[in-house]
């Protein structure tokens, strides 16, 4: 499937400098390696563009004991974008242009704003959130739950959503020059639904096709939020827009807000009890494991 991909891009752009790499999301060690080759081989960054994600329909768990799409859609990206950080930190300091990282989201962060069972979870412990979502001991069934199945890809948007905000304030307090911005490309033709049951998927496949955009339209908005407002002033050759696009929300290539919850004290508090007490230290606690996992192993 990768390999079509890469030979469909060079034909249709006649740009023959494609390379095709993976990576399992589900699984943090090949997240890590992936991370690591790239910093060997490569060593710059400019742009970051993470777009993944599944629509989960029952419960199931990764082999590192995580709900799958919180690790897929939230976690590894997230621990990706951390891998890389310290490349592209490295790549400002003699690029002409600022770094970027794109978070792709979904009009469905605003559609979610986590149950009173959650937010009820012991305030110091932030990691208790994400592994109440996981572990079916800990959250007594919780996450095997049908309206909490339901819910969860729009859960993991949200949690990106935060991830992506308190990101861009760290950075850009510290004087940083990267972008982090958040893109929802909108409804999209694209095989996100191929899990759910016939009848449904035909009739989400069906509305995006006749109400949606193509999935080449819909990546016109990633490509706007990646490269987007680097009109140069003649005289001083400063951007002209691009600080415009930092910690911003782009729906359909426009600058939007996020979602109310987002923005409302109770999200605010949210977003950084979920940053400082639980994804961030656990993603490096988890970098630094597998750090000596590997020289264990050596």
């Amino acid at each position: 499937k990768g390999s079509r991909a890469v030979e469909d891009i060079k034909k249709e752009t006649s740009f023959q400098n494609v390379e095709l790499r993976l990576i399992d999301l589900a699984k943090f060690v090949s997240v890590r390696s992936f991370a690591q080759k790239f910093i060997e081989e490569v060593g710059t960054l400019d742009i970051l563009l993470a777009n993944a994600a599944i629509l989960p329909t029952k419960h199931e768990s990764t082999v590192d004991g995580w709900e799958v799409a919180l690790q897929v859609n939230h976690l590894s990206l997230s621990l990706l974008t951390l891998l890389l950080l310290p490349t592209m930190i490295e790549t400002s300091k003699t690029s002409k242009n600022s770094p970027r990282i794109v978070m792709v989201t979904s009009q469905m962060h605003t559609q979610t704003t986590l149950d009173d069972e959650l937010l009820a979870l012991p305030q110091e412990d932030g990691s208790s959130i994400l592994r109440y979502m996981s572990d079916e001991d800990m959250g007594k069934g919780y996450c095997k739950r049908e309206e909490v199945i339901n819910r969860r890809y729009g859960d993991t948007k949200l949690f990106g959503v935060f991830f992506a905000r308190t990101l861009s304030d760290r950075l850009s307090k510290s004087k940083s020059n990267i972008i982090v911005n958040v893109v929802d490309p909108g409804r999209c033709v694209s095989q996100l639904i191929r899990t759910l049951p016939d009848p449904i998927r035909e009739n989400m496949m069906t509305l995006a096709i006749e109400d949606g955009y193509t999935t080449e339209e819909g990546s016109r908005a990633l490509v706007y939020g990646a490269v987007g407002e680097l009109d140069q002033d003649a005289e001083t050759g400063s951007k002209l827009g691009e600080d415009k696009l930092r910690g911003a929300h782009l729906r359909r290539g426009r600058k939007t807000e996020f979602g109310e919850f987002v923005l409302t004290e109770e999200g605010e508090k949210l977003g950084s009890r979920i940053w400082v007490s639980g994804s961030f230290p656990y993603l490096c606690y988890l970098h630094s494991m597998l750090i000596c996992c590997d020289r264990m192993r050596r």
